[in-house]
């Protein structure tokens, strides 16, 4: 089922986004430098070659360019666990691209049988 909903909440049923806040340190101030820099990369395949911090957060700037530019994303997918908790099966750098932007965010929910 689609659903839209604040990307804020999204954030906080997913437990946060330590993999990308605690691993590689990827903070707003990091994806701005890369706006402002007009650094982007293209988006539109999910493989690329690095794994860095600057890498993650130019990938994300790029993804925050795109939605200004009202340019449509792959739909993120999530899985509702039998607790009530969700997993992300595909899309963790749009999710903080729209967090990132204070926006509501629509995704796929597969909630279990």
């Amino acid at each position: 089922m689609d659903v839209t909903c604040s990307s804020r909440i999204v954030v906080e049923k997913i437990g946060g986004i330590p993999w990308l806040e605690e691993r590689y340190n990827v903070t707003d101030d990091l994806i701005q430098q890369y706006l402002d820099s007009k650094q982007f990369v293209d988006t539109r395949y999910g493989r690329y070659d690095s794994d860095t911090n600057q890498h993650h957060a130019q990938r994300i700037a790029s993804l925050v360019d795109r939605i200004r530019r009202n340019k449509k994303l792959v739909s993120v997918i999530i899985y509702e666990l039998e607790d009530g908790s969700w997993c992300i099966d595909d899309g963790l750098h749009r999710i903080r691209a729209y967090y990132f932007l204070d926006q509501d965010i629509t995704f796929t929910l597969y909630k279990p049988e």
